[in-house]
């Protein structure tokens, strides 16, 4: 090897190596790598036997594949020294052309347009290799790999008027071809006797239009109904359906030929996960150097509200930390990271997308606050988040799925035209909404179980076999942790700029003061809330804690405090204006108003239909069962009458235009029921009949907001 010292730009990134020069140099230091001071410039370089064995072999295949470079470089060299001897021989089409062998020419001489180039391109390029050989000093095997290697890098010295050859050869030419050509040159253009691109389907461009309108539209049809689409909808025109042992062999080459845009159309999850580059993903080589931040768009809708699922996952270790928020917003991010601070401890970096929650004041001045390098996605481009990504649908398969009311996603389960649906799109699609029948408290607990007690535990393939637990276990070097609780929360607050007034600062209809705003009245300065008193904020300036200012009005009151009261004084604006409301619907009575409504439509639309004619209809089967009726009729005659039982005493009716009696009739049979007591036949008829139905529900919510519940026994 001719290169033993390395600097931290140069090792940056490479396999084993963190992604950043202070991530190097931290990590030489505490590994305790050999170094010395570098020969132009600051800084150190360290030696390739100290490196951990990952970047050592990297940087040895490096220098490996340099070397065989550079012998490709000499080989070529040579190469090129003997083109020059044949240059003269090739350089016109003319010349070319009069040194091809005859039996080629006669038998391409029948041939016309693209055929017969595509002949003439195999010919010319067998007679450039053999009167390369004749040229060459070196013997016909090597002279043979180096007119192939010259020929695959496109660099062999021909006329720029035969560059079409290599539209038609390509560069991928190899030895067993070029012998076969000169063995049999029949082989030269017998293969293109039947020619793709000639079949019925290509030669129609309508037809060709149609077939793969009809592929990407229906992926789920076959040839034949392919077929039955031709006929129905070229039917009486000139053009000719294809049979559908053809349309067979032309969908498989089809898609053979275009594997990625097919499964990018038709099956998006799949190409994503077998098609899509995966070369920017990044990795990384230690605990905490690398986390990636995501919230799935769709909307929870819980037994208790609708939530926002926000996700946080360590790179190197795949261990994730999951919140259940009611919203994505900066607030909650800010809570998300307290969590895994507290819990996970300070990563270096943060792989986040653009939302308005992660480039937010507040997460970006908290992270800048704490050292943290924010990353941040460009738009629309999920796959710079894949391991974040990955956990959200492994989430989904592995739990979700499972939870009562989850509307399932496996595409084996669905339609076909749901599973031509991306999973993302189904289930992680902005303003889609999942029913979970759970508490928002039961879904975070069983999310976190299922993190703890299953993800953990679960072999990876991206960490050779090992599961999250084992490598968090085999981690034994330091990391980050704050102590001080108090100050995370401080700096995770939100965050606002004020200029500072003679009287204070002015926020939310408080007046802050303190001592040390003095000297800077009319300066603006950057500020946190406490995250408790709403008495109490906090002052920056430049990134220098100034003060804490407070509202001597208001110290010590808690924010919930504040929240609770503000919600009694909302239901007691709303009680006063039900009392109001109450007050009016005593003095203008609409309980009748849908009698009214229907006794006026009566008025206005009443206009009888005339009888239909009607003839009277009968079969076989309706006679029979005319016939089956009359003997199942019971004879009454000679059979004497039974006494009539006596009725039941029912409750009085109450008028059906009263909506309100009826519904207390209904409160009354609750009551009844709730004692234990049965109901009769006909009580039971009517609560059947008016239970549940949106007429019940509304004036149950009527009775309930207007206290009329305590009248129901009156």
């Amino acid at each position: 090897m001719n290169k033993e010292w390395f600097s931290a730009k140069e090792l940056k990134s490479l396999a084993g190596m963190p992604t950043t020069e202070r991530g190097i140099r931290l990590k030489a230091d505490s590994e305790g790598w050999q170094k010395q001071k570098k020969q132009k410039g600051k800084g150190f370089e360290y030696h390739i036997s100290a490196l951990p064995e990952e970047t050592r072999q990297y940087l040895i295949a490096q220098q490996i594949q340099a070397g065989r470079a550079a012998q490709q470089a000499e080989m070529n060299g040579r190469a090129k020294a003997t083109a020059a001897k044949m240059a003269l021989k090739i350089k016109t089409t003319q010349q070319v052309r009069e040194s091809q062998l005859q039996g080629v020419l006669a038998q391409i001489a029948h041939l016309e347009g693209e055929d017969r180039k595509r002949a003439e391109s195999s010919s010319l390029v067998l007679e450039m290799w053999q009167s390369y050989i004749k040229h060459s000093d070196d013997g016909k095997t090597k002279a043979t790999e180096e007119f192939l290697f010259m020929w695959s890098e496109r660099q062999f010295p021909m006329p720029a008027d035969f560059e079409w050859v290599y539209d038609y050869v390509g560069t991928t030419l190899n030895k067993a071809t070029l012998y076969r050509w000169l063995q049999d040159p029949d082989r030269l253009i017998k293969k293109y006797g039947n020619r793709r691109g000639q079949t019925l389907i290509d030669t129609q461009p309508e037809v060709k239009s149609f077939v793969t309108s009809m592929l990407y539209t229906h992926p789920q049809a076959q040839a034949k109904d392919i077929l039955y689409g031709l006929e129905s909808e070229f039917d009486g025109t000139d053009v000719k359906i294809p049979g559908k042992a053809s349309i067979q062999r032309w969908l498989n080459k089809y898609k053979q030929e275009n594997k990625a845009v097919y499964k990018a159309i038709t099956h998006p999850d799949a190409y994503k996960n077998s098609y899509m580059p995966a070369l920017g993903e990044i990795k990384a080589s230690a605990l905490n150097e690398r986390w990636e931040m995501d919230a799935t768009p769709t909307d929870w809708d819980l037994t208790d509200g609708r939530y926002s699922l926000l996700a946080k996952i360590d790179v190197y270790s795949l261990t994730p930390r999951v919140l259940l928020s009611p919203t994505a917003t900066s607030g909650a991010q800010a809570k998300l990271l307290r969590d895994c601070f507290m819990n996970d401890g300070l990563p270096d970096t943060i792989k986040t997308d653009n939302g308005a929650d992660y480039v937010s004041l507040q997460i970006r001045t908290a992270l800048r606050n704490l050292n943290i390098e924010q990353d941040i996605s460009a738009p629309f481009s999920p796959w710079e988040k894949g391991h974040i990504e990955r956990f959200f649908k492994t989430l989904s398969h592995s739990l979700l799925k499972m939870l009562p009311g989850f509307i399932g996603h496996n595409v084996a389960e669905r339609s076909e035209i749901e599973d031509r649906k991306a999973f993302s799109e189904r289930l992680f699609k902005k303003g889609e909404v999942i029913e979970v029948k759970m508490t928002a408290a039961q879904f975070q607990e069983h999310i976190d179980h299922w993190v703890n007690y299953v993800y953990l535990h679960e072999e990876h393939g991206g960490l050779g076999g090992k599961t999250p637990f084992q490598m968090l276990s085999e981690w034994t070097k330091p990391i980050r942790k704050i102590q001080n609780e108090r100050a995370l929360d401080i700096l995770l607050a939100s965050v606002g700029e004020r200029t500072v007034g003679k009287e204070g600062i002015r926020l939310d209809n408080f007046n802050y003061i303190a001592p040390e705003l003095g000297p800077i009245v009319g300066q603006k300065v950057q500020i946190r809330k406490d995250p408790v008193d709403v008495g109490t904020i906090f002052v920056f300036q430049g990134g220098e804690f100034i003060c804490i200012a407070e509202d001597a009005r208001y110290v010590g009151i808690r924010r919930q405090d504040i929240a609770i009261e503000a919600k009694n004084l909302a239901k007691k604006a709303i009680k006063e204006k039900k009392k109001e409301i109450r007050q009016i619907q005593s003095k203008v009575n609409t309980k009748d108003i849908a009698e009214q409504i229907l006794a006026h439509k009566r008025e206005q639309n009443n206009v009888s239909m005339l009888p239909k004619q009607t003839e009277s209809y009968t079969n076989d089967m309706l006679e029979a069962a005319t016939e089956a009726t009359e003997l199942r009729r019971p004879s009454t005659e000679n059979k004497p009458l039974e006494p009539l039982k006596p009725l039941e005493p029912v409750e009085s009716l109450p008028s059906v235009t009263d909506p309100q009696a009826i519904h207390r009739r209904y409160l009354r049979l609750i009551n009844k029921l709730e004692k234990g007591e049965e109901l009769s036949s006909e009580e039971s008829r009517f609560y059947k009949g008016y239970h549940d139905t949106p007429e019940c529900c509304a004036m149950q919510e009527f009775f309930e907001d207007f206290g009329l519940l305590e009248t129901v026994n009156q």
